[in-house]
């Protein structure tokens, strides 16, 4: 999969700002912004490997485009965004609704909010996304020491894997929309639940601080507490170092896995969520999701190489090797100009 308008301008906070690739950088991401826009809206956000798959917008990946690739949207595609978003927030949930459409639905509004500075829209929508949140934090089968979690094995939303037990990357995603809706509001009229707010925060990077979802052995996450248990989490180890819900001796730890390891998850600039290691044939080996909903081994997220990530985690390998992390940027960008 090619890396996304927010991919690749996160891709691009990681290069230097004198490189020539820039230029192309925005281009593409103008070009997608455009490509997104259907009848005048953003009618479904794009993933490039598997289209059919957005029948209906979905707030985490207008999230993306617009913490992401808010600069290359103009005043009118702003515009578009606010209204698209608002339809989102108003929307009553469904019952099938991803895990990860939450803690979307909040980091988009606060992404809205900051990149447009309109105050009015985040004391408009503030307190009935907060609510949500609120009640979804409440409800032990979905929330549970201070994580996201779920008794049985359920599509968690990310990439359609099949989780149980505690969630790393879904309690990550509520960090990480926590923090956004908090900056948001702190210096607004209406930033009263602003404190409410960061101590659920605190309450999710110190469960991440526990024993719990982290491996000792590796220096990394466990994707679950549960089927997933024996897993390293690519995505999420680097998204904890990314989005500051880990610091100290873990960061570090994180940090030095990626660059140690880094040839075994990153091909032209795209991640695999799971470790691999080559072998004599070529073919990758390593882990595997043990349950997933559409796809076999070596296919798909189930051992491919994909561009979702890059935008977090080559920045966290550039920590351990700033060239390394550069030239990793620098292949992602290629891959898009050859094709």
């Amino acid at each position: 999969m090619l890396p996304s308008a927010a991919a690749l301008l996160l891709l691009a906070q990681a290069a230097p700002p004198s490189d020539p690739a820039l230029s192309f950088i925005r281009q593409h991401a103008a070009a997608l912004v455009s490509e997104l826009q259907i009848d005048g809206h953003f009618a479904r956000a794009a993933d490039e490997g598997r289209p059919s798959n957005y029948t209906a917008p979905r707030a985490r990946d207008l999230a993306f485009l617009v913490d992401g690739a808010g600069d290359v949207l103009d005043g009118a595609a702003s515009a578009l965004a606010v209204a698209d978003g608002l339809r989102l927030l108003h929307a009553a949930p469904r019952s099938e609704e991803p895990p990860d459409e939450l803690p979307g639905r909040a980091w988009l509004l606060a992404g809205l909010v900051n990149h447009t500075a309109n105050s009015s829209l985040l004391c408009a929508e503030l307190p009935a996304v907060w609510a949500q949140l609120q009640r979804h934090y409440a409800n032990a089968s979905r929330w549970h020491d201070g994580l996201s979690f779920s008794a049985g094995v359920r599509a968690a939303g990310v990439e359609t894997v099949l989780s149980s037990g505690h969630d790393t990357f879904l309690s990550l995603l509520h960090y990480q929309a926590l923090g956004s809706l908090a900056v948001a509001a702190e210096h607004t009229a209406c930033g009263g639940s602003v404190p409410a707010i960061r101590a659920v925060q605190k309450q999710i990077a110190t469960a991440l601080a526990g024993p719990l979802l982290w491996n000792e052995g590796s220096g990394m996450f466990r994707p679950s507490s549960g089927n997933n248990a024996h897993l390293t989490d690519v995505w999420g180890s680097a998204l904890a170092v990314d989005a500051g819900a880990v610091t100290g001796e873990r960061a570090a730890r994180i940090v030095e896995w990626f660059g140690a390891h880094w040839a075994e998850v990153v091909q032209d600039g795209q991640v695999r969520h799971l470790p691999a290691s080559g072998n004599a044939g070529g073919m990758p080996s390593g882990e595997y999701w043990p349950d997933v909903a559409t796809w076999q081994y070596n296919t798909f997220a189930n051992g491919g190489y994909w561009g979702t990530a890059s935008g977090w985690v080559l920045p966290v390998i550039a920590r351990n090797n700033s060239a390394l992390g550069q030239k990793l940027v620098g292949d992602a960008i290629l891959a898009v100009q050859v094709l």
